[in-house]
């Protein structure tokens, strides 16, 4: 489902909104601008519109579109660890 297309009801909105804060808190301090936030919340609506409401999942596709995004715009690492639960989550 396209992003753009996707209906979420308040209580969605709120999962959504404390996935998103809890993704944003573990980062550190010094990168949690708002441009990052941008890019989990982006993870977080394109697994939603999928239909994933489980917040661990929501937070590690936020926390992997971070990994993802071009270094330009922000470097960021995650351990080799994180990906390899989300891999087996997905």
């Amino acid at each position: 489902m396209d992003v753009a297309a996707a209906r979420f009801t308040p209580e969605e909105v709120a999962l959504l909104r404390s996935v998103l804060d809890e993704a944003a808190a573990q980062l550190p301090h010094h990168k949690q601008t708002c441009m990052m936030k941008s890019i989990l919340a982006e993870g977080i609506l394109k697994r939603a519109a999928t239909g994933e409401r489980d917040p661990m999942r929501l937070r590690v596709a936020a926390l992997l579109a971070a990994e993802y995004c071009p270094s330009d715009i922000y470097p960021f690492g995650l351990n080799a660890e994180l990906e390899r639960n989300y891999s087996k989550t997905a």
